[in-house]
């Protein structure tokens, strides 16, 4: 049966950690939606939205069919290209 929700289970993190790995390859410094559904233990993650503007991702997502957007997982991807520093200052 498959399952259309993450599990919990630590048996399924290498799963979880190639399908991040596959998005950080594929989409570095987008937004992407995906849909994640288990089949024992094997992840199918299919991507169904990646833009790397805002506006263009949530375009996207407006027309997607509602019961993907019901299931859609999102997140951004860092840029391996870009370093973010926080700020710092110095007292004179």
């Amino acid at each position: 049966m498959a399952h259309t929700f993450p599990h919990l289970n630590p048996a399924y993190e290498s799963e979880r950690q190639r399908a991040t790995a596959e998005l950080m390859e594929k989409y570095p410094g987008q937004l992407v939606a995906f849909v994640d559904t288990w089949h024992g233990l094997t992840l199918d993650r299919v991507v169904v939205a990646a833009s790397s503007e805002p506006q263009g991702f949530q375009d996207q997502l407006r027309a997607l069919d509602p019961e993907v957007r019901r299931r859609v997982q999102m997140t951004q991807v860092p840029n391996p290209a870009v370093v973010e520093c926080p700020s710092v200052s110095f007292d004179a």
